[in-house]
């Protein structure tokens, strides 16, 4: 049989079904819990009467919307229904009602109700326990302490994530050996990340980690900033890493970056009849800005064989580019050798390239059957990249 029935109000209905045996009015616990709310229990012909089967409300206590009343029988046992005299009569009915009292309140052991003592559990706060029903218990919220805990009786598993902090680690509680033996443990349970073995993780030994050759490239450092080709990595203590990619320095002024030199001609060149240029001597140097500067140097012995009434001109050229030429060097009446002036020259090619430097020379003007010729002594030629003016 059930003895606690439980109904949604809805603001409307007044009427509901007891749906149980019972012996007097008294013994229907009628309560409403509002949406939100907790259970109270009403009062008999003040709330709510009773007739047969039906609880009936009365007005200005219909169980509002979205409420739940709660109808169970409760038999109190505090006194027998019927007590017997001395010469009183003793009906049938009164040994039944007696006896029925006693089934319903050993019928309704399993039932904790709110506003009776009688039964094993009653409903609120003891202590420690809180009593929502016979069969929903539970612990008062901060009343486990020590001394209701049981030795070991706490795991790993009932620890929150991150719930530990340091404040919570006592002085020396780690040692080296519960961190050797975590380390270990976990290198021996990860044999993919660690083993006695190389991997593109770069790692060797299982114990004594050492870092393989040619695996730290520029994604594996920690560096602050993206660079470009051409910057080197610098400290920077405020920067993230430590590391960043600079720019080389401002290279103003007569900062000398390379030297290229060369030596020439070793033997004599052709004869110069028709006025075209002819090389002495040449030299490349590749230039590593846009606004770096080359200083030339061209000396040593080079030589015309100028018979006399010749002229010839000399020329400085960067690849196709003349640079300086030095007009109308006229031999003297001797049909002697002459030796050529050298250059001084700084030159600015623009963008970073390679360049060719050409010293030349080319006969001018002839008599008769006059030829000039270069004679095979040595001469050199250097070529130094500045930095830009300052």
């Amino acid at each position: 049989m059930t003895l606690e029935t439980i109904y949604d109000g809805d603001g409307s209905d007044v009427t509901f079904n007891t749906n149980f045996d019972y012996l007097e009015q008294e013994d229907i616990s009628v309560a409403v819990k509002p949406s939100g709310g907790s259970y109270a229990t009403k009062t008999l012909d003040t709330h709510y009467t009773v007739s047969g089967q039906v609880v009936t409300f009365t007005s200005g206590n219909v169980p509002p919307n979205n409420s739940k009343v709660r109808i169970r029988r409760h038999t109190p046992v505090t006194q027998p229904r019927h007590t017997f005299y001395a010469g009183s009569t003793v009906t049938a009915k009164s040994l039944n009602d007696n006896t029925n009292q006693i089934l319903n309140a050993l019928e309704e052991r399993g039932l904790a109700v709110d506003d009776e003592t009688d039964q094993p559990f009653t409903i609120g706060t003891h202590n420690e326990i809180k009593v929502n029903s016979a069969t929903n218990l539970e612990v008062v919220a901060g009343k486990i302490n020590n001394n209701h805990m049981a030795i070991n009786s706490v795991d790993s598993d009932q620890y929150v994530d991150g719930s530990i902090d340091t404040v919570h680690i006592g002085d020396d509680q780690v040692t080296a050996d519960k961190l050797a033996n975590s380390i270990n443990t976990e290198i021996a349970a990860n044999t993919a990340k660690v083993t006695n073995a190389t991997h593109t993780g770069e790692v060797t030994g299982a114990t004594a980690l050492t870092v393989a050759d040619n695996v730290i490239d520029e994604a594996n450092l920690k560096i602050s900033n993206a660079g470009s080709d051409g910057d080197y990595l610098t400290k920077q203590s405020g920067n993230t890493g430590g590391l960043t990619w600079a720019p080389q320095a401002s290279m103003a002024g007569n900062l000398m970056r390379q030297v290229q030199f060369a030596n020439g001609p070793a033997s004599a060149l052709s004869a110069t009849t028709d006025g075209a240029w002819n090389t002495i001597i040449s030299l490349a140097i590749t230039t590593t800005t846009n606004d770096a500067r080359v200083f030339i140097q061209i000396s040593g012995k080079p030589r015309m064989g100028a018979y006399r009434d010749t002229t010839f001109k000399i020329g400085l050229f960067r690849d196709t580019t003349e640079l300086y030429d030095a007009h109308d060097q006229v031999a003297d009446n001797s049909d002697n050798y002459h030796q050529i002036t050298g250059v001084t020259w700084v030159d600015s090619p623009g963008n970073a390239g390679t360049y060719t430097y050409y010293y030349k020379v080319a006969q001018t003007q002839n008599f008769g059957s006059n030829v000039a010729l270069i004679s095979s002594n040595t001469a050199t030629i250097m070529l130094t990249e500045l930095g830009p003016n300052p």
